[in-house]
């Protein structure tokens, strides 16, 4: 029997300068989907993900002792659009509620349903709702500052 002498490091430093090309070749070569299979199709797709995302504008400022009444009063009424799977509503250091919240319908298609029927909605004197889809949102802020003249 042979017994080499090299250590570890000696050995894996001692790859043909041609095998390691060939192996980082092949590595660029294959896919994603090989390596991952099923976890790929699981993948959020970030389009698709934010579609059933509504942000609602101009909900009452108001502090955190009397969030609950107010959560329950919107959340009965965006129920009516859908299923909502989840709600946030973020509030300042101070503990009062920003002036808007973000709803997760089931569906895209509920969202629409909120959108259409409850932007401009009442909720009293001085509220109106501001209806939009987050991925919409996104996309006007994303707007450049500086319009420059089409040529």
């Amino acid at each position: 029997a042979v017994v080499s002498t090299q250590s570890t490091e000696e050995s894996e430093g001692s790859h043909h300068p041609d095998d390691v090309v060939a192996a980082e070749s092949l590595v660029k070569e294959i896919d994603d989907s090989v390596l991952l299979g099923d976890y790929i199709g699981k993948r959020p797709k970030r389009e698709r993900s934010l579609e059933n995302v509504i942000i609602v504008d101009n909900i009452p400022v108001i502090d955190n002792k009397k969030l609950p009444k107010l959560t329950n009063v919107l959340l009965k009424i965006f129920g009516k659009c859908g299923s909502i799977t989840s709600h946030h509503i973020p509030l300042t250091g101070e503990e009062n509620t920003k002036g808007y919240m973000f709803i997760v319908y089931k569906t895209a298609q509920e969202a629409t349903a909120a959108i259409s029927s409850l932007n401009g909605h009442r909720l009293d004197r001085s509220h109106c709702f501001a209806v939009n889809r987050l991925s919409d949102f996104e996309n006007y802020m994303s707007v450049q500052k500086e319009w420059t003249k089409p040529t």
